[in-house]
């Protein structure tokens, strides 16, 4: 694999016309994870046999080579041998050429010109790609993870709120800050992080089961939030409790 030698020694760079080698590992897994379920195994064995002449031989994703050629680089249907009747090798490729795996310029000359599709940009592949990314669990997206309980959500929700206490925005950080249940656990309040907020340990104490809107009040009343930033405030913790803001 003389391309993937001159990408580790950098004599060669990735571009937009050359892949990098995570981009190769990327697509390596592609084929074993989305098209192997779906195309049988000698087929298979011949898309991994054209991905190497193609990508990891030569950088690019074409190359050119008679049939028996290509023959020789894959196994027969028992696998005790290499592949010499150009009509298995043909019937091979022709379910990849349906499944929009590659395509095949011939020639008289004997010599096929072929450009292999890499596997993210194969219709079936893209698609699963995308199915799985919509389908992700839950759990990891919406708001209904404990992050009251997690140091590593904790410290998220902390940077979230820019390192202050969301009630009178004193200064607070790992050592000193208080997560906040916006609607108290004695009322149902939840440890999602649409339900918490970051405080000081004054604020955490005296909110204790008070509404935000009339405890952000009270300490607009107090001097410690002047008029807009008791407006902001308020609209920022309504903008977390709706949205499920930030990450945890």
């Amino acid at each position: 694999m003389k391309y993937i030698e001159k990408l580790i020694h950098g004599e060669v760079q990735s571009s937009d016309n050359v892949l990098s080698i995570e981009e190769l590992l990327k697509e390596s897994v592609y084929i074993t994870k989305y098209m192997s379920p779906r195309i049988k195994a000698t087929n298979i064995a011949t898309y991994h046999a054209m991905f190497y002449l193609s990508y990891l031989k030569k950088g690019k994703g074409t190359f050119s080579l008679p049939w028996t050629e290509i023959g020789s680089l894959c196994g027969n249907e028992r696998n005790t041998g290499i592949i010499t009747k150009n009509e298995a090798i043909r019937e091979r490729t022709k379910i990849l050429v349906e499944y929009g795996c590659i395509i095949i310029n011939t020639n008289r000359t004997g010599i096929n010109d072929f450009k292999v599709i890499l596997p993210s940009n194969i219709p079936f592949v893209k698609e699963a790609i995308e199915k799985e990314k919509t389908n992700v669990n839950p759990c990891e997206t919406l708001s209904n993870i404990d992050c009251y309980n997690n140091q590593n959500r904790k410290l998220k929700l902390l940077k979230r709120d820019g390192y202050k206490c969301q009630y009178c925005l004193a200064s607070v950080n790992d050592e000193t800050y208080f997560l906040d249940h916006i609607k108290p656990r004695s009322k149902n309040g939840s440890n999602y992080k649409d339900n918490l907020i970051t405080s000081c340990k004054i604020c955490n104490s005296n909110k204790s089961d008070t509404d935000v809107e009339v405890f952000l009040i009270s300490n607009y009343r107090r001097g410690l939030l002047n008029q807009n930033e008791y407006e902001k405030q308020l609209k920022y913790i309504n903008h977390v409790t709706e949205s499920g803001s930030g990450e945890a």
